[in-house]
């Protein structure tokens, strides 16, 4: 068996929760180091292990291994994965923000806000979405998942998603507003639109 050479600095209760992971040494190596630049990025880690994985001690009847809880310091969002026993050439499985489902938030039926969300992420990344929906376009969707994508990189696309849907959604209830008591001057629409959504 290959032994795995934990990294200085990387938490003793990460590297021990790790080692309960038997029969999965490439997942746990790659683990480690996922791991390691999430708590360098000042992340709360912990693992709560399928245990009926751990009790038979063969992960191959049960593809779900465990579920790795984040909290990055500055944010106030729980980030939940299932690691399963095909990672990382399968991108993790039910994932959830504060208990919900990130498939459900990247979901939306209103095609006004959608063209909303196109125009903000053109104007912050320069570009349009490679796809006709968020999910479509997430690298969490299977369809772009590769190997080489890692947890902090869907940890960094939660919060950029995050951040346009609620800058969306500050926009439209802004027009409403304005609408509402009709100011109808440009100039001022374009002043209190870019001191409410500057990225």
């Amino acid at each position: 068996m290959n032994a795995i050479n934990y990294p200085e600095g990387l938490n003793p209760k990460i590297i021990e929760e790790l080692q309960c992971l038997n029969g999965v040494t490439g997942i746990k190596k790659r683990l480690t180091r996922e791991l390691f630049d999430l708590q360098n990025k000042n992340a709360y880690i912990q693992i709560e292990y399928n245990h009926d994985s751990i009790i038979s001690c063969n992960i191959y009847n049960n593809p779900h291994i465990f579920t790795l809880h984040i909290v990055l310091d500055d944010k106030n969002n729980l980030i939940t994965f299932e690691i399963c026993r095909d990672y990382p050439f399968k991108p993790p499985k039910n994932i959830k923000i504060n208990y919900k489902s990130y498939n459900s938030f990247l979901q939306i039926n209103s095609s006004n806000t959608m063209k909303q969300v196109n125009e903000l992420y053109a104007k912050v990344y320069k570009s349009k979405l490679p796809q006709c929906c968020l999910y479509c376009s997430s690298i969490s969707c299977p369809a772009n998942w590769s190997p080489s994508v890692k947890l902090i990189n869907v940890v960094q696309e939660v919060q950029t998603f995050k951040k346009i849907r609620r800058s969306v959604i500050d926009k439209l209830l802004a027009t409403k507003i304005i609408n509402k008591y009709l100011i109808d001057d440009k100039g001022f629409h374009e002043y209190f639109y870019s001191f409410l959504f500057h990225f």
